[in-house]
């Protein structure tokens, strides 16, 4: 004889285990849905933003998707940052050469940590409208913004020593490589120097213009720095009128193997400032005149 309610009550046991069965299951799928359809950025990151590289009409498109608001990305060509945004806005990049290394990396807030979200190596050199490089490109275009790529073999430490009249920084210098200094490479002879040289463009006074040396230049100011000056036949030609405070000092560095020559173009401004070679004083803007070489000692040779 079977107990009064036996049935139903192995019934609702059975009930019971089933709907946890189907509960465990169904957050199973819900975590396996979840991990497949999120975004996949860098496993070792945690960040889920993702850039898709693609060649359109020659030049290197790189379009972001997913990427979370307020995160800083960082474009870094051949290791040397050139376009900083947040947005998920495509970037257009040009001027670049076989082989390459492209890649976009992110910053941690408050940090110096970065991490690498993605990198690519260019199979083809893309297109380039300036004519100053013969071989290789010494900048990548990103959209219309010429950004330098300093050549790191030359371990000169090239600076200025602004001197304006109020002396706020007292003696504190700054080298080439601040981000407020202009330099482009060309590969053609530049007033008489053969190539491969370099055009140098110093501030002598950032904080005069509401910045700090130590900042990044903003985008609009990045974007005049090539209005600085014009190549006519193999001549710098100054416009010091409209690209504050980056229009001061102007040089033309022509690195060799024995020796090197600095060749001062003008001074665009009223302060005498000091330029320094490895720390000591190679001239004052005040002492000098336009076409004077200086020659110093020579570089390591590099394979152009």
């Amino acid at each position: 004889m079977v107990p009064p309610g036996g049935d139903r009550g192995a019934s609702s046991v059975i009930g019971v285990l089933l709907l946890i069965a189907v509960v465990v299951v169904a957050a199973a799928l819900t975590v396996v849905l979840a991990l497949t359809l999120l975004p996949q950025g860098d496993p070792t990151t945690g960040y889920a933003a993702s850039f898709d590289f693609d060649r359109t009409n020659g030049v290197l498109v790189i379009r972001p998707s997913h990427v979370q608001e307020g995160d800083r990305y960082h474009l870094r060509v051949e290791g040397t940052d050139v376009h900083t945004w947040t947005s998920n806005v495509p970037q257009s990049v040009s001027c670049l050469n076989e082989g390459d290394d492209v890649d976009v990396v992110t910053s941690e807030p408050g940090t110096d940590e970065t991490y690498l979200l993605r990198e690519y190596e260019v199979g083809a050199p893309t297109r380039c409208a300036f004519t100053g490089a013969s071989e290789r490109f010494a900048y990548a275009m990103v959209g219309n913004r010429r950004m330098p790529l300093l050549d790191e073999t030359y371990d000169f430490t090239l600076a200025i020593d602004p001197d304006g009249p109020t002396r706020q920084l007292g003696s504190q210098d700054f080298p080439a490589t601040n981000d407020w200094v202009y330099v482009q490479r060309y590969d053609r002879t530049i007033e008489g120097l053969s190539p491969p040289v370099y055009v140098i463009v110093f501030p002598d006074n950032v904080h005069n213009s509401g910045y700090d040396w130590d900042d990044e230049p903003p985008d609009a100011v990045r974007e005049e720095m090539p209005n600085a000056y014009s190549i006519q036949g193999d001549s710098v030609v100054v416009n010091g009128s409209a690209v504050e405070p980056t229009n001061d000092v102007y040089m033309v560095f022509k690195p060799g193997c024995s020796e090197s020559k600095f060749l001062f173009v003008r001074m665009s401004g009223g302060y005498d400032n000091q330029i320094l070679l490895d720390g000591q004083e190679m001239f004052r803007t005040g002492s000098t005149s336009s076409g004077t070489v200086y020659t110093r000692r020579g570089t390591d040779c590099v394979d152009d």
